[in-house]
């Protein structure tokens, strides 16, 4: 019984010391060093207001350039009354989608092709799917927030998901744009890095200071394939340093994989930005917080798998 014994002791014991060095991991893995330079990269998967928040260290922290990065988003866009989603370059397959949509009660959404009236849906808050079939190959689709709600508004349509044969519309490439009743336009956001930089230009930055870095297709990890992507696109422009911004205790994993994939010729800096999901002062108290942590704390090695496997 000695052993058995001696072996709950040290269970116990292993238990204890890891939950302690798990409580004082936070500070460790929501790390912030700058590196001096006057690149910031933006990691466009955060939310609105982190990249907010990053517009704001650009125009405070001298930086003269920002990089946003990111991968395939989900389809997901706001109508204000009046505005319209147009769709283009449909594969010659089409015949049919399913799109989700939520909105502003009284409010409602039409959706076009050609001359075709393919849907018209009051709104609800609460997302439903509509399938359509059509007897011919589609070639375009206008989604339409209903004109007649007062303008200007805030946004009345939510377009959750727009899908062709179970495929987001996004992973197929297809055009997006966005058209105002003023008929000013501007391209849907494919991607994250396309996304930020968009909230980025919308607080004043200069958009000539901002440039996307897209990774496409749907990486094994998202991370190592912005930051390799980003060190592919700037190979050979001259930059030797730069800070990588991001959510929480995401950092310390960002900028071990920016530092792999750029090298040793480019100083590597990163701002961890508050996540209010996972506070150093209480992340315990959450799901969210511990699933976060658990989850960084395992990632935190991802750096050196990549260096092995390169």
């Amino acid at each position: 019984m000695k052993w058995m014994r001696r072996i709950l002791f040290t269970l116990v014991v292993v238990s204890v010391v890891g939950l302690v060095l798990l409580f004082f991991a936070h500070p460790w893995l929501a790390i912030t060093e700058r590196s001096g330079g006057k690149v910031l990269v933006v990691e466009g998967w955060m939310d609105d207001d982190a990249i907010e928040q990053a517009a704001r260290l650009f125009t405070t922290g001298g930086y003269e350039r920002i990089y946003t990065t990111g991968t395939t988003r989900p389809f997901a866009y706001y109508l204000a009354p009046g505005d319209r989603l147009d769709v283009s370059g449909l594969p010659n397959t089409a015949k049919g989608f399913e799109i989700g949509l939520a909105g502003l009660p009284g409010c409602s959404a039409v959706v076009k092709s050609g001359e075709d009236t393919l849907l018209h849906v009051p709104m609800t808050d609460r997302i439903t799917t509509h399938g359509v079939d059509h007897s011919v190959a589609l070639t375009d689709l206008r989604i339409i927030a209903d004109p007649q709600y007062p303008q200007p508004g805030p946004p009345s349509v939510f377009i959750h998901s727009l899908r062709f044969d179970g495929i987001s519309a996004h992973e197929l490439g297809i055009r997006i744009r966005i058209v105002s009743p003023d008929s000013s336009s501007r391209d849907g956001d494919l991607t994250y890095a396309e996304h930020s930089a968009h909230i980025l230009e919308g607080t004043g930055i200069s958009g000539t200071a901002i440039t996307p870095v897209p990774a496409g297709g749907d990486p094994i990890s998202r991370s190592w394939a912005n930051a390799s992507t980003l060190a592919f696109h700037l190979n050979g422009k001259g930059i030797t340093a730069l800070d990588v911004v991001t959510l929480g205790v995401h950092a310390r994993r960002s900028r071990a994989l920016y530092k792999e994939a750029l090298g040793d010729d480019v100083s590597v800096g990163v701002i961890s930005i508050p996540d209010p999901e996972c506070p150093e002062s209480g992340w315990w108290k959450s799901k969210k917080g511990w699933y976060l942590m658990l989850k960084e704390i395992a990632g935190s090695q991802e750096a050196r798998a990549v260096e092995v496997v390169r």
